[in-house]
């Protein structure tokens, strides 16, 4: 079932700018980075660090050639790989 949770109530909502504190109970993190390898392998590095080590880390990433798995297996790792072709915008009828 999709959807709120019973406990879900914005009052609930934190918010801070340190990693560490934002994921060290997290269950599920989606990174978003910009394609820059160096950042990437940087953050990969913290988010392995700071999150449990049961939590799924979630890449959207076209950048597999320089994906930095071996900074975090054996975790479970989620990754959906992007692609943009030239001239074509995602929200266009494909007909």
């Amino acid at each position: 079932m999709l959807g709120l949770s019973d406990n879900a109530s914005p009052k609930r909502l934190t918010f801070t700018s340190n990693m560490k504190e934002a994921l060290s109970e997290a269950d599920f993190v989606q990174e978003n980075g910009p394609e820059n390898p160096d950042l990437k392998i940087k953050l990969f590095a913290e988010m392995n660090e700071a999150t449990p080590s049961d939590s799924i880390i979630a890449s959207s990433s076209s950048g597999i050639s320089y994906f930095p798995t071996t900074l975090i297996l054996p975790r479970i790792l989620l990754l959906v790989l992007c692609y943009h072709v030239e001239g074509r915008h995602a929200t266009e009828n494909n007909e």
